[in-house]
């Protein structure tokens, strides 16, 4: 069998496609120049910043909460920095606890507040430092409102108002996080329940408050869940006219007891 091949067809092939190569390039960069002309307007002349929404409640006024942020009227909608704007409100205004920035089209921001709460306090040598259960500090110096725990046995090394305490003993850091989840967790902050002081001197050795009439010795942080929801089951068989010792620090899963005693925890307090 014979082929022919006829160059002059295989020329006008290669001449479609180098052409069809051609003008994709050609569709292409103007596209690019189109979207980078949209771009360009996005960031200068369109999208201008008409209307800033503060959401949330807050000690703060709406004007505060606008100023930490950075945004203002007439900037651009897309030239915001977010990230500053929500790390500057949770700094400049520490009750705050939680921001979000949205961008509404076509030219509204929107900022979303969650407010902190104080959770515990430190003495100090004048007043107190203030915190919240992120570990915070809201404030220094000061006096704690109500249902406010008092921490024992920190050891702080540095903290700065509307940052994070900072711990001399890092382990500390760990155990108040993982103490304050466990408790909030299991409802030993609501109801029936209300833990009023934390001591952390030892975190091999830790020991709270409950309800002002009892002293609970938890021990170390393992098995810290099974700990607390026995300590749960525990109090419903108490007699809640007495105040006493709680010891569950010898608790394990093979050995799931704890011991109650009648006694003034005072000394404790």
């Amino acid at each position: 069998m014979r082929v022919e091949f006829d160059e002059s067809q295989n020329n006008r092939t290669k001449r479609k496609k180098k052409r069809g190569s051609a003008r994709f390039h050609i569709v292409a960069f103007l596209l690019m120049i189109a979207l980078s002309a949209v771009i360009a307007l996005c960031l200068t002349v369109w999208f201008h910043i008409a209307r800033i929404e503060v959401q949330g409640s807050s000690v703060y006024s709406t004007e505060q909460i606008i100023e930490a942020s950075g945004v203002k009227i007439d900037g651009n909608l897309f030239r915001i920095d977010s990230g500053f704007a929500v790390a500057n409100i949770k700094k400049t205004l520490p009750y705050i606890s939680d921001v979000k920035v949205e961008r509404k089209l076509p030219a509204t921001v929107r900022i979303n507040v969650t407010p902190a709460k104080e959770y515990a306090y430190i003495s100090q040598n004048v007043g107190s430092l203030i915190i919240d259960e992120s570990l915070k500090v809201l404030k220094d110096f000061a006096e704690p409102g109500e249902n406010v725990l008092h921490l024992k046995g920190i050891s702080v090394s540095a903290y700065t108002v509307g940052e994070q305490l900072q711990f001399s003993n890092t382990e500390q850091t760990k155990t108040m996080t993982d103490l304050f989840a466990n408790i909030n967790s299991l409802g030993l902050n609501s109801g029936e329940f209300k833990v009023t002081m934390i001591d952390v001197s030892d975190v091999l050795d830790l020991k709270f408050i409950l309800n002002d009439m009892y002293y609970v010795k938890v021990g170390s942080l393992n098995n810290i869940d099974k700990k607390l929801v026995h300590l749960k089951t525990m109090f419903s068989h108490i007699d809640k006219t007495k105040s006493g010792i709680i010891n569950l620090a010898d608790w394990t899963e093979e050995n799931d007891r704890a011991t109650f005693k009648f006694a003034n925890i005072d000394e404790f307090k």
